[in-house]
């Protein structure tokens, strides 16, 4: 018969509960990111479509609705990338510009800083394991990740840097049109690898688990 009891500081009893969640923070400084809107590298990352939007109308060329759309789009492969090891949540979205009476829906957002709480984060595999590149352990920068950070933060570069092509949903303020159009757009890279990489800040809140 035991005699001691067991302190399950990070693991419940169950199998069920797995570890505490971690929560990790997550900011994007886009100003050097490609903003030419009829690129298919402009766009940026970008969590609200034009749906969102106080004044969507305000949208003045097509190109400027799809640039939204694609920043959108690359925001969608993300959180996809974010999930592809295990439950997270998110929340505290903030961006800059914000969507106020000086927000300029012709314009491109400059950052973007999110919170994410992982369910299981020992699950989120670092150096030695492959993150989708063609060196294994290593970001899109050919750097070695070795830590959970550095590999939350490949998995958004990876957003970044990749190319998705999708029929999106956007505004059209083209005369006699729909307000809505539905295009086959690609989203490239926004920048090159470096610039990518180094646009990303995440940072562990360690505070997350203690009362």
């Amino acid at each position: 018969m035991a005699t001691s009891s067991y302190s399950f500081t990070r693991q419940g009893v169950s199998p069920e509960n797995f570890e505490n969640q971690a929560l990790y923070n997550i900011v994007i400084d886009q100003n050097n990111f490609n903003s030419t809107a009829s690129s298919d590298a402009s766009g940026g990352i970008e969590p609200r479509t034009f749906h969102d939007l106080d004044n969507a109308s305000s949208i003045s060329t097509l190109d400027n609705a799809k640039r939204i759309a694609r920043g959108n789009l690359r925001w969608r492969r993300m959180l996809q990338l974010l999930g592809q090891y295990t439950n997270y949540s998110l929340n505290n979205i903030s961006v800059s510009p914000e969507d106020s009476s000086a927000f300029d829906e012709n314009g491109q957002l400059t950052y973007l800083e999110f919170n994410v709480a992982f369910e299981n984060e020992q699950f989120i595999p670092i150096t030695g394991t492959a993150q989708g590149e063609s060196t294994l352990g290593n970001d899109i920068d050919s750097t070695a990740i070795s830590t959970r950070a550095q590999a939350i933060r490949n998995l958004v570069a990876q957003a970044l840097d990749s190319t998705f092509t999708e029929v999106c949903e956007h505004y059209d303020p083209t005369a006699g049109a729909s307000d809505i159009g539905n295009t086959l757009l690609t989203a490239s890279a926004v920048a090159d690898n470096s610039t990518i990489i180094s646009a990303i800040t995440v940072t562990k809140k360690t505070e997350f688990n203690k009362i």
